[in-house]
């Protein structure tokens, strides 16, 4: 039997880089802080360290995201129709104040 090669997915380059980012985030990371380690132990202080490596990633991805998203787009032509300006404070009535007198004391 002939085996079919297949093609590389075209997401598996966002994918590497991702993973390359982690690392070297996560490397950055650990070296920066490392006298928490003392602290912390090991097992917790990398724990730490990866949530922090995908919190910065995933801050990462949605700025990349955002960059995508200001293409601009095409504008549309603006209507030939001429709107009312809205009426000034001073056209508008306004109900009278009431002012309510409190009773006289009894004597």
């Amino acid at each position: 039997m002939a085996t079919i090669a297949k093609k590389a997915a075209p997401k598996a380059a966002p994918k590497a880089d991702k993973q390359l980012l982690m690392q070297q985030i996560t490397h950055k990371l650990e070296t920066a802080l490392e006298s928490f380690k003392e602290v912390w132990g090991e097992k917790k202080f990398t724990n730490r360290i990866k949530k922090a490596s995908k919190v910065l990633l995933k801050g990462n991805a949605k700025k990349n995201k955002a960059k995508k998203a200001t293409v601009p787009a095409k504008k549309k032509a603006a209507p030939n129709t001429i709107k009312k300006a809205a009426p000034s404070i001073a056209t508008k009535k306004v109900a009278p104040r009431v002012v309510i007198k409190a009773a006289p004391a009894k004597k």
